[in-house]
């Protein structure tokens, strides 16, 4: 719809995260979910509720990364769930999320959060959590997308791994790549994207993210949260309107 995608990267990438969210993986989230009252959990899900409860009709609502359905909760009231995720077992774990099962129904859906595709305008909120900037990258593409299948007056809340993020402990090869990596060629940069370890290049600034969000005709506003020490996020709540529309719609003919 917007942009082309590269199916042969984000294929990369898909195969990559499958072989780091095992099932001992999905076991160590699960445990994390359970810790119902932790406030790095909390706070992104008041924003996730907060949003949710602007409405005022029942709501069909996607969840893309769901993993063990740890923000299930936080959407208590939806009349239908559907929720994308990699990963086998992290869904399997999803089946009982964390603080028990939530009203309306509920579709567990397997597939590649980059390629997966749904009806326009099927959707009143969507949110993307914990996963972009690992091993999603929020591009043009898949935001074009996600603007597609919201209802015209739809939400997006959204949460990115700030490029301001301390990288992570790695090893001299990877800590080399990392350094080099925006003098490559776009296709090298994308190898070095795609494997184990290399998430920081799929990290955006803020310029970047408002880049995006103005390119996709939404309305928005971004804060930070985080430990500079361990992890910044950039924590985005969208909005489609009607109006935007019309004007992404004749920029898009």
């Amino acid at each position: 719809m917007v942009s082309d995608p590269d199916l042969k990267y984000y294929d990369a990438l898909a195969k990559t995260a499958r072989a780091v969210y095992t099932e001992d993986a999905a076991a160590l989230y699960r445990a994390s979910d359970e810790r119902i009252d932790d406030p790095s959990h909390t706070e992104i899900g008041s924003v996730l509720r907060s949003t949710f409860e602007q409405f005022r009709r029942p709501l069909t609502v996607l969840d893309l990364g769901c993993g063990c359905g740890r923000y299930f909760r936080f959407v208590r009231g939806a009349r239908h769930l559907v929720a994308v995720d990699l990963s086998i077992p992290m869904l399997q774990q999803a089946r009982n999320p964390a603080g028990g099962p939530i009203d309306g129904t509920v579709d567990l859906v397997q597939g590649n959060l980059l390629t997966v595709d749904f009806k326009p305008q099927c959707f009143d909120l969507v949110y993307c959590l914990g996963v972009l900037g690992l091993y999603v990258p929020l591009d043009i593409y898949l935001l074009g997308k996600i603007r597609t299948w919201l209802k015209p007056d739809g939400k997006l809340v959204l949460m990115v791994v700030d490029a301001r993020s301390p990288r992570d402990p790695t090893t001299l090869k990877h800590t080399v790549a990392q350094a080099v990596r925006p003098f490559m060629p776009k296709r090298i940069q994308r190898i070095i994207d795609a494997r184990p370890g290399a998430a920081p290049g799929l990290r955006l600034t803020e310029a970047q993210l408002r880049t995006l969000l103005d390119a996709t005709q939404f309305k928005y506003h971004i804060r930070d949260r985080g430990d500079p020490g361990y992890r910044i996020d950039l924590v985005c709540v969208a909005e489609k309107t009607a109006l935007q529309e019309n004007a992404f719609l004749m920029r898009e003919s």
